[in-house]
């Protein structure tokens, strides 16, 4: 039989997945039916509404992780240009 030490390790195991793959409907299973949502950005979400507000914060960051490569690309464009002007695609196996 699990420990209520296990539970918890397992809870916080799924939640971390979840939050790994960017799984709304996974974050939201980690809720008691009582649970509440706080992110800072939105409003505050709770029972059905929480796989909504996941899926809101997982796109959020997807588009800053975006424009941050995009602008570290534009930043160094020098360098990327020479890189791919510079490799040898047969090289590379398959």
């Amino acid at each position: 039989m699990a420990t209520n030490e296990d539970q918890i390790r397992e809870l916080l195991a799924t939640y971390g997945r979840s939050l790994n793959t960017s799984d709304a409907a996974l974050a939201a299973t980690c809720y008691t039916a009582d649970g509440v949502f706080m992110p800072t950005t939105l409003p505050t979400a709770s029972g059905s509404d929480m796989e909504g507000a996941y899926g809101q914060i997982f796109e959020a960051i997807k588009a800053r992780d975006l424009d941050k490569a995009a602008a570290l690309m534009a930043e160094h464009l020098d360098y990327f240009g020479k890189y791919f002007q510079d490799l040898n695609m047969t090289d590379i196996q398959t």
